[in-house]
């Protein structure tokens, strides 16, 4: 778990290989570069750019797996918060479950119509070993989103965004892919915390 995952809901306090998993994640393309050429792949870049109005390339993916009972939280945080305003506006996430998703075991929630309310202030919580900034959101918009196996979501990078913790018996596995605008300049020109 060292050398092929990095587990960004741990405490600060503890070296990384000290640290217990909360949540893993992983780029499953440097294991397996055959995942480029992919049915999958293709449709996601097809579907994002139906949803974006505009041709969207492939940018990066995640794994991320939540233990069973101790899988933490991720707390509310918009994606262009962390990737800057190179992608404004640019950037849409697709998020696919490996597995039926519910809130029991980390399903996404959504802040309703929240891309909509721009980037919003984001900061580094104190004891979190992490590059995920979190967000504060008006709560009484969320909007649960339990998937069966096959089912997927996509949301624009400033969507407000979270999964609950897993207490379920079993790995919460998903995978995202994260598209961009064709030929968009990635990750840069950041907002301030």
């Amino acid at each position: 778990k060292v050398r092929s995952a990095y587990d960004w809901a741990g405490a600060a306090a503890r070296a990384r290989e000290d640290r217990e998993s909360l949540l893993v994640q992983s780029s499953p393309s440097h294991f397996f570069p055959e995942l480029a050429a992919a049915r999958y792949r293709a449709w996601a870049v097809a579907f994002g750019a139906a949803l974006m109005g505009r041709p969207m390339e492939f940018w990066y993916e995640q794994f991320l797996g939540k233990p069973p009972g101790i899988g933490a939280t991720t707390p509310w945080h918009q994606a262009e918060a962390s990737w800057g305003r190179n992608l404004d506006d640019r950037g849409v996430t697709c998020w696919m479950p490996l597995h039926d998703v519910d809130a029991g075991n980390g399903c996404m929630h959504f802040t309703d119509a929240g891309h909509r309310d721009g980037v919003l202030p984001h900061r580094q919580p104190p004891g979190v070993q992490s590059d995920l900034l979190p967000c504060d959101v008006d709560e009484a918009r969320t909007v649960a989103c339990p998937l069966r196996l096959g089912g997927v979501t996509f949301h624009h990078g400033k969507t407000p965004h979270m999964t609950t913790s897993n207490g379920s018996p079993a790995w919460r596995r998903i995978l995202t892919q994260h598209l961009r605008v064709a030929g968009s300049d990635g990750e840069g020109d950041h907002y301030p915390l």
